[in-house]
């Protein structure tokens, strides 16, 4: 140990040596940044005649002709005497070299040159690290800097050379907060560092596009900044200073400044105080002199630097939220510069997303604005906004989801059934003879190309189909949005009836695609399932059988105990079970209710005397029926037209008053205000047009509030009579044929002495008025999308209150397994039919082959699972396009072409690229899946018969798939004579029944020496280079399909593909080759 310490002793030493030597060379540099940035401020301070000198200047080495007496070059030449005396930068406090240049930032009294100079030094103290953050002054050094520049006064000269001062301002700031002690700013200093940034691009409505552009660079830095430190901070709310709403800027005379005055040599600044949250007021329109200032409590700074607070927290973040949630806002009709500051407020949100949005959720504060302030704005943008409002709504809506999903379950519906469906519908088609608005249509185009590809980014998400299944789908309060997105991305796949496949139908493929892909992920990773396939339609009728395991009448006849007991629970009962195979068989339990219910629905929605009768039967209601089952069934049935529920309701038949009572008795009005209480009994239903109907409803509704508010009215009848007060006055304010309005006064008045022959409380009538006036009672549709209401949206904000805004724990990738082949019950067949009319129409060569891969990737899944429906339809399409018109002639049989010219059916083969790539992917699916292919087989084959007709199967081929000597050797016809295996060299010869042996391969390539003998025969036809080199590639494409290996593999397949291969190989062999679904084809089995 002592010689340890005796070596290590001299490494000490030189250690100790090493970082005096770092710090002496740290000094020197930094001494030599100030000292010259020092030089040039001063010089250009003597320029001016303010401070001019009449002998030579001194800059602090010796004493001048003429010593100035202005206190801020003395300041400077103090600080330059003591600057090379610095050994420790550590120890020494930044304020008594920053002093000097913050003094001259914040004179009303220096020219924009010389301010800018002085902007430039700080900037580079801040760039070069000069204020460490070890340092004991560093907190109040940020904080004099951020102070003084956000106070930064200078006299206006012209617009340019104030433009490059303001510029200098906004780099300052930006490097502020950037830089690694901008942590120790407070929570004032950033909420005035991020006002006075805004001040500088928008006070006047005037700025130039470059400081106006630059401004909001500057702010989308600081946010991103800002929301980095998340992580770090706490969830203590301290006050924050409050950063000023967007207000239109004032009017000024001058473009560059707030003030009416140019070129005077001082003034005030720009406004009152507003550190205690005031609204700044108007620029110095009453000052004599213009001074430019960021700042709007510039005339109340003084030239003392105020203390600092602590460093900034999440008050700081919350109030910069609130900040760029308030840009996202448009008037009707919204002028450019609204949607370009909506779009700027989109761009703050989404920098603060994408900068810590997965801390979003830890602080709850913040987690609220989102859920409310963002979201609502949000939703009430897009579908007014313009195209680029859209895009970044778009963006805002996607980062948002993949930040924060879990929490936006309800927020996450709104957005896509009130703003991505709607618009992704794009513009209905015009009407032959209608005026058409060729900019209106543009925008419309874009909007819908804008709501698509944020719909397929999401659907690329692989969390995101099970997400929509799992919280909406499989959720009896909610609707089935999977089932909508991917009707949807269905009809819009297909062009319209005259045009080619556009951009929007491709995109709509694409989200096809992106869906079937996920699965095909999950599925490499999960064992095969039997009956993974689920229909979705269902037999309600028959006892239910669901091949897939679990859920409602699996296997069993129906219960409708099970239908209830689902209904009770609702998707309540299983978001708080955790994840895998237990929560799966209850949400496809409430799926296959749901369903039950929404077929019930459809019933009654045509009859409600049939449906209820249809219920009967199937055993969801009892015989005879009850009241408050009815009852739970119009609460909680999806998809029951309102009108004919609302004329159910308000029958006066016993029976039906008895279920209206019983209806009403499902909802909780518990501490609800009574308008609010109408608005939510009101949203299940139409009012009938009949006043007696109404006015029965109102009765057993009124009642039922008086039971559970008895404190809150008089009695059920003064209930009834406010009650029918609103719905008048809800139809007095909203009816556009109701010229004079109620007023308030009015709606006071009418309602005097009604509350058990008392008045109700003003304050409780104004309250009324106030959100009838403004939210409408308003039925929603049943349709996709419906509008978003104000009470609507208070019902998503209760939600959320309440825990139904929180979408269900993750979803692992075994138990989303498990959904899949619901999933892929839906997707599939339409992903099919959208891929093959790429094949009809002309595309570009990577969407075809994108539009391949996505064959294979139906494919995939339906051979892991063993699908053999989905796999032969697969091969029956890519057949069909494999096999055109020509392919069906005999190689010598030329084809006339447009042009007039004989082409060689070969030729064309090797030109159309269609048809040689599905060719490869038809054989690809076959190699791959064989052992899944039934029906199928009958195509391939009838495809290899039209290849080798075109004289398309090379030699190797053809000897490859020629017998085995092991099998018997070369078949011989009856006369003895061995049939060639090459067709170039084989000539007619009479068909015969063949007699031999019983090998595939044998029956196989018997069968190809009789093709060959049927169609015409010819001579050859002459050919040129380019048709030469097209049969060559038709040619590189059939040994690419690897036919040979496809039926040489044929031991292997199991013995249900085997049984078919052979069944088709006997129909093929039976005479002409009969094409699969012909007439006759079957009577070629015997």
């Amino acid at each position: 140990g002592r010689r340890e310490r005796a070596e290590d002793h001299p490494r000490s030493l030189t250690m100790t040596a090493e970082n005096a030597q770092t710090a002496m060379l740290k000094a020197r540099r930094f001494a030599g940044i100030l000292s010259s940035e020092s030089s040039g401020v001063m010089a250009v301070m003597r320029q001016n005649s303010r401070w001019a000198l009449t002998g030579m200047a001194s800059y602090g080495y010796g004493e001048p002709e003429e010593p100035a007496d202005d206190p801020m070059l003395e300041e400077f030449k103090a600080m330059r005497r003591r600057l090379f005396t610095w050994r420790n930068w550590d120890e020494v406090s930044p304020i008594a070299y920053l002093a000097p240049f913050l003094q001259v930032v914040r004179s009303v009294e220096t020219s924009g040159p010389i301010t800018g100079m002085a902007l430039s030094a700080v900037h580079k103290v801040l760039k070069h690290g000069l204020i460490s953050e070890h340092n004991p002054d560093a907190a109040e050094a940020m904080h004099c800097i951020a102070d003084a520049v956000t106070l930064c006064r200078f006299e206006a000269t012209d617009p340019d050379n104030d433009d490059v001062v303001l510029s200098k301002i906004l780099h300052v700031l930006l490097e502020s907060v950037r830089c690694p002690t901008g942590a120790l700013l407070s929570d004032d200093d950033v909420c005035n560092i991020v006002q006075a940034c805004y001040r500088i691009g928008h006070q006047s409505g005037k700025e130039s596009a470059l400081l106006r552009n630059l401004s909001r660079h500057t702010l989308r830095e600081i946010v991103q900044s800002v929301f980095k430190r998340l992580p770090r901070l706490s969830d203590a709310l301290n006050h924050a200073h409050h950063i000023d709403a967007p207000v239109p800027p004032h009017t000024p005379t001058s473009p560059s400044s707030p003030g009416p005055q140019e070129g005077a040599d001082s003034a005030e600044g720009a406004g009152a105080d507003s550190k205690d949250g005031d609204e700044p007021e108007a620029a110095n329109t009453n000052k004599e002199n213009e001074v430019i200032s960021p700042r709007a409590d510039a005339t109340a700074a003084s030239d003392e630097f105020t203390p600092h607070g602590e460093p900034f927290g999440l008050a700081c973040v919350l109030e910069i939220f609130r900040f760029a949630c308030s840009f996202i806002s448009l008037d009707d009709p919204a002028d450019e510069n609204a949607e370009t500051m909506c779009a700027f407020g989109l761009q703050l949100v989404l920098s603060s997303l994408e900068s810590a949005g997965d801390d979003f959720a830890k602080h709850p504060a913040l987690l609220t604005l989102v859920q409310d302030d963002l979201s609502r704005a949000v939703l009430a943008v897009a579908p007014a906004g313009n195209p680029p409002v859209l895009a970044a709504t778009a963006a805002t809506v996607l980062q948002m989801y993949m930040v924060m999903h879990h929490d936006l379950k309800l927020q996450l519906e709104a957005f896509l059934r009130v703003v991505l469906l709607p618009l992704a519908e794009g513009p209905k088609p015009a009407v032959p003879g209608a005026k058409t608005n060729t900019g209106q249509d543009t925008n419309l185009a874009e909007s819908q190309r804008i709501a698509l590809e944020c719909i397929v980014d999401l659907c690329r998400q692989p969390e995101f189909v099970p997400d929509l299944y799992v919280n909406y789908d499989c959720d009896l309060e909610r609707p089935n949005l999977f089932e909508e997105v991917c009707a949807l991305l269905s009809r819009s796949a297909f062009p319209r009836e005259g045009s080619g496949v556009g951009q929007t139908n491709l995109l709509c493929l694409e989200g096809l695609l992106a869906i079937v892909g996920g699965i095909a992920d999950r599925s490499a990773d999960a064992p095969p399932v039997d009956g993974f396939l689920v229909d979705g339609e269902v037999d309600f009728t028959a006892p239910s059988v669901n091949p897939s395991g679990g859920g409602v009448g699996s296997g069993a006849s129906f219960d409708a105990k099970e239908v209830w007991s689902a209904v009770d629970g609702g998707a309540d009962a299983a978001s708080g079970m955790p994840g895998g195979v237990q929560r799966a068989h209850r949400l496809r339990r409430n799926r296959d209710v749901k369903r039950r219910l929404i077929s019930c629905a459809e019933h009654f929605n045509k009859s409600p005397k049939k449906g209820l009768a249809y219920m009967q039967e199937i055993g969801l209601l009892p015989d005879p029926l009850d009241a408050s089952t009815v009852a739970k069934f119009f609460k909680h049935a999806p998809g029951l037209e309102k009108e004919t529920l609302g004329e159910f309701l308000g029958d006066p038949k016993e029976f039906m008053v008895d279920v209206l009572k019983a209806y009403c008795g499902t909802f909780n009005f518990t501490g609800v205000t009574l308008d609010k209480a109408l608005r939510s009994f009101l949203d299940g239903f139409k009012l009938p047009g009949e006043a007696q109907k109404i006015s029965r409803i109102l009765e057993v509704f009124a009642a039922r509030y008086h039971e559970a508010n008895p404190g809150a009215v008089a009695d059920a009848d003064s209930a009834y009579v406010l009650s029918y007060s609103i719905i008048m006055l809800n139809t007095d304010q909203h009816n556009p044929q109701v010229k004079n309005k109620m007023t308030l006064e009015q709606f006071v008045r009418n309602n005097r002495g009604t509350n058990g022959g008392s008045d109700w409380p003003r304050e409780t009538l104004e309250y009324i008025f106030e959100a009838i006036a403004t939210d409408e009672i308003k039925l929603e549709s049943t349709d996709a999308s419906p509008a978003l209401s104000q009470s609507r949206w208070n019902d998503i904000v209760r939600g959320c209150a309440t825990g139904k805004g929180r979408m269900m724990t993750a979803v692992a990738t075994d138990e989303a397994c498990m959904y899949d082949g619901e999933l892929f019950g839906i997707v599939w067949s339409p992903t099919v039919s959208a891929i093959a009319v790429v094949f009809e129409h002309p595309v570009d060569d990577s969407v075809l082959k994108e539009a391949l891969d996505g064959f294979l990737g139906v494919a995939r899944v339906a051979g892991h699972h063993r699908l053999t429906d989905v796999v032969d339809s697969l091969v029956g399409t890519l057949c069909k396009f494999a096999s055109p018109p020509y392919a069906s002639l005999d190689g010598n049989n030329a084809v006339s072409v447009a042009s007039g010219d004989k082409v060689k059916p070969s030729v064309l083969f090797g030109n159309d690229d269609r048809a040689r790539t599905a060719a490869v992917t038809a054989f690809t699916v076959a190699s791959r899946y064989g052992d899944n292919i039934r029906e199928g087989w009958a195509h391939i084959l009838e495809l290899t018969l039209r290849l080798h007709r075109m004289e398309l199967l090379s030699e190797k081929v053809l000897e490859n798939l020629g017998p085995d000597t092991r099998d018997g050797g070369t078949m011989r016809t009856l006369d003895g004579t061995e049939a060639s295996a090459s067709f170039h060299k084989r000539k007619k010869a009479e068909a015969k029944k063949n007699a031999g042996g019983n090998s595939l391969l044998r029956g196989f390539s018997q069968l190809l020496s009789l093709d060959g003998d049927w169609g015409g025969g010819g001579g050859e036809t002459p050919m040129g280079e380019d048709e030469k080199e097209a049969e060559a590639r038709a040619v590189r494409c059939v040994d690419a399909c690897r036919v040979d290996e496809v039926f040489a593999d044929s031991k292997f397949l199991e013995s249900d593909s085997l049984t078919h291969m052979v069944g088709a190989l006997v129909r093929a062999a039976g005479g002409k080759p009969a094409v699969p679904g012909e007439e006759g084809a079957e009577g070629a089995d015997t």
